[in-house]
């Protein structure tokens, strides 16, 4: 990746350090928050290449901040799940590319960005 991918984590989950490691490690430029309204904001100030959302236990709650990213923005939205993660069909009706599991190794997470990225 160029210097100019960038990705955008939002969400405040224990699992998403090995992630940021991931794509830092990757080449990416990393921003992170834990808020909702914080990552809107930053999705019009960055322009990120990749936008990841954490889904907690409110799935009306990650639906509604899926919807609200993709009016946003057209980078690939990946939701990563807490292993009660919604389909690939619920994530992408709300507008979101795809939901993963935390669990992932982080170099098969990033194999994963990499093949959405290239489609983009």
């Amino acid at each position: 990746m160029g210097t100019e991918a960038k990705a955008l984590v939002i969400g405040n989950y224990k699992g998403r350090h090995p992630v940021v490691r991931a794509f830092r490690n990757a080449g990416f430029h990393v921003s992170e928050t834990v808020e909702s309204l914080g990552g809107l904001k930053q999705i019009l100030e960055q322009a990120p290449s990749i936008v990841i959302l954490s889904h907690g236990r409110c799935q009306d709650q990650t639906q509604r901040m899926v919807r609200a990213a993709r009016c946003l923005t057209s980078a690939p939205i990946v939701v990563i799940g807490n292993g009660h993660c919604p389909s690939d069909e619920q994530v992408m009706a709300w507008g979101a590319d795809a939901c993963l599991n935390r669990r992932l190794e982080p170099s098969t997470f990033l194999s994963w960005i990499h093949a959405v990225l290239s489609k983009n």
